[in-house]
């Protein structure tokens, strides 16, 4: 049986987490609703598709029509499911073989919601223009590294099998059904952020947390962060850099977190994050495993342990210019 003193005690941890999720959120949806309003105008008026002019030609040194530009640029503005719709109506008139799918969905998932996550990671301390040369450049260089390979040895040239076809995306739904949808989201966010906050008081309190930085040690030691950015940096990859970016805001507020941790964690983070469900969908449009989770996790992350190594070795004056804010 529970003593009183325990349930006392539990009860006190579980509303002072309960109040530090609201704070956390509060601050997360400060950022993205502003946001995520702007994109949806943009939508409306169908302004996108001018972001996509200069993008088109990109689309010839990774191999892709021109049109799929259109498809990056609504992906960057935006989340996978508007991209995917307007994917789909192209893909209609255009086939595309396994290889250039491949690159597109590797392009997409490194590059994507960038307003939203970039005004996030700027948030938790980070400098936006750097974060947003390495999402792009990363994604370009990417889809270029992938075009060089498939198309010099001949892999995956059949046609592209897509599976996701006739769904209920959101650029089919009326502006209530939409803001319903939103309003569900942010509930969702801040639920699994409760949640999650409370999982970590959990394994802190029972020790847990040092086996979950144990396990997490040697990709730790790659990247060149220390263990306490573990949790977070897990949490991020397997649900998303919203998640991951609101439990880093809670722990900024600690000081739990040095800048160097919050600059590897988040710039890994950003190029690799929810990982599971990102898979699922590019696969459903038809895209290979090589180039959407092994290529580019092997070159992401080595991309940011090269990048941790070298901002240790800059002048704080640079790096609070460049990199972090002071």
């Amino acid at each position: 049986m529970f003593t009183s003193k325990f349930i006392k005690v539990l009860a006190q941890e579980i509303w002072t987490t309960f109040k530090n999720a609201v704070s956390t959120s509060l601050n997360l949806f400060k950022i993205m609703i502003p946001i995520i309003i702007a994109v949806k105008i943009l939508q409306i008026f169908d302004l996108i598709r001018y972001l996509a002019i200069p993008l088109k030609p990109i689309m010839s040194l990774v191999g892709l029509p021109a049109e799929m530009g259109l498809v990056w640029a609504t992906t960057i503005m935006d989340a996978h499911y508007s991209a995917i719709a307007v994917f789909l109506t192209i893909s209609d008139q255009i086939p595309m073989t396994t290889a250039q799918v491949t690159i597109l969905a590797t392009m997409m998932i490194v590059a994507h919601s960038l307003p939203v996550e970039l005004r996030i990671v700027q948030k938790a301390g980070l400098r936006l223009p750097f974060q947003l040369v390495l999402r792009l450049g990363t994604a370009l260089f990417t889809g270029m590294m992938l075009h060089g390979f498939y198309s010099t040895f001949g892999l995956l040239q059949d046609e592209a099998t897509i599976l996701l076809v006739g769904s209920t995306l959101e650029s089919d739904l009326s502006l209530s059904q939409w803001g319903i949808s939103k309003i569900i989201m942010l509930r969702n966010i801040f639920l699994l952020i409760f949640f999650l906050m409370l999982f970590i008081t959990f394994l802190k309190k029972t020790g847990f947390i040092n086996m979950v930085q144990k396990v997490m040690s040697p990709l730790m030691r790659i990247l060149g962060t220390s263990d306490k950015a573990s949790t977070v940096t897990v949490i991020g990859l397997c649900l998303g850099i919203s998640y991951g970016s609101g439990l880093i805001l809670n722990e900024t507020k600690t000081g739990a977190m040095s800048k160097q941790d919050i600059f590897g964690s988040l710039s890994f983070m950003g190029l690799n994050h929810a990982l599971f469900e990102e898979i699922v969908i590019m696969k459903m449009l038809g895209a290979a495993l090589s180039g959407i989770l092994f290529v580019k996790l092997f070159f992401t992350t080595l991309l940011v342990a090269v990048l941790v190594a070298a901002v240790k070795r800059l002048p704080l004056r640079i790096k609070e210019k460049y990199i972090w804010q002071p």
